[in-house]
C-alpha cells in the first residue's frame, strides 16, 4: 500500500523568498468599481499574487463592514476608496468613513477621491478623445465634481451615462490622468504604480 502525502507549501514564493502578497479595494460604488477594473487592476497585474475584484461597501452595514476590513487587513494591502464630497477637508472625510465602518481604524489605508470619482475619469481623457467628442477637459481635474463634469458634457451634447464611462475607460490614459489630478497621483503612488 502507497502512502500518499499532501501538503501545502507556505505562502511565499521559495525561488524569491518572497512573501505571497495580496491585495483589496473597497470602494464606494459601481462607477469606482468600474474605474478600478479597467484602469488600476490592469496596470496592478503581476505586482501582487493575488488581487480581489474590488467591492462596494455602500449598503453594508457598519459592523458589516468592520468585519470585511479586518478580515482582509489580515491577509494583505488593503485600500479604502472614497468621495472627498460632501466633506469640506480630507481629514472630516477619513473620520466619516471611519464612522461608516463602525469605527475600525481605516485611516491608514483609506484615499480620498478629490473631490468625486468622476474628476478621475476626467483626468484620463486625452486630446485626440476631446477632438472627437468636442469636450475641453481642464489641466487640473481636482476641482471639478460629477455636476461640473456633466455639464462639461452636456455642452457636446454627451450624458454621463454608463456606455460614455467605458468609452472613456476604454481610451484612458493614467500617466496623462496623474499629472491632472493629484488624488489620483497619490493613489498610484500609495499602491505601488
Amino acid at each position: 500500500m502507497n502512502s500518499v502525502w499532501i501538503f501545502s507549501l507556505p505562502r511565499t514564493c521559495l525561488a524569491h523568498e518572497m512573501a505571497y502578497r495580496e491585495c483589496f479595494f473597497l470602494v464606494e460604488g459601481f462607477t469606482d468599481q468600474l474605474f478600478l477594473q479597467h484602469v488600476i487592476l490592469p496596470a496592478l497585474a503581476g505586482k501582487y499574487d493575488h488581487i480581489e475584484q474590488p467591492r462596494t461597501y455602500q449598503g453594508d452595514r457598519p459592523t458589516d463592514r468592520r468585519g470585511l476590513f479586518r478580515s482582509w487587513s489580515r491577509r494583505g494591502n488593503i485600500y479604502v476608496l472614497a468621495d472627498r464630497n460632501p466633506s469640506p477637508c480630507i481629514s472630516a472625510a477619513k473620520e466619516r468613513l471611519r464612522r461608516g465602518f463602525d469605527n475600525a481604524h481605516v485611516e491608514h489605508c483609506t484615499i480620498i477621491v478629490v473631490p468625486e470619482i468622476e474628476a478621475w475619469y476626467a483626468a484620463g481623457i486625452g486630446s485626440q478623445f476631446c477632438q472627437q467628442h468636442n469636450i475641453t477637459i481642464p489641466t487640473d481635474t481636482s476641482h471639478l465634481d460629477k455636476n461640473a463634469f456633466a455639464k462639461l458634457l452636456q455642452k457636446a451634447n454627451l450624458s454621463l451615462d454608463l456606455d460614455f464611462r467605458m468609452e472613456i475607460l476604454k481610451q484612458y490614459d493614467l500617466m496623462l490622468a496623474r499629472t491632472r489630478n493629484a488624488s489620483l497621483d497619490y493613489f498610484c503612488q500609495r499602491i505601488g504604480l
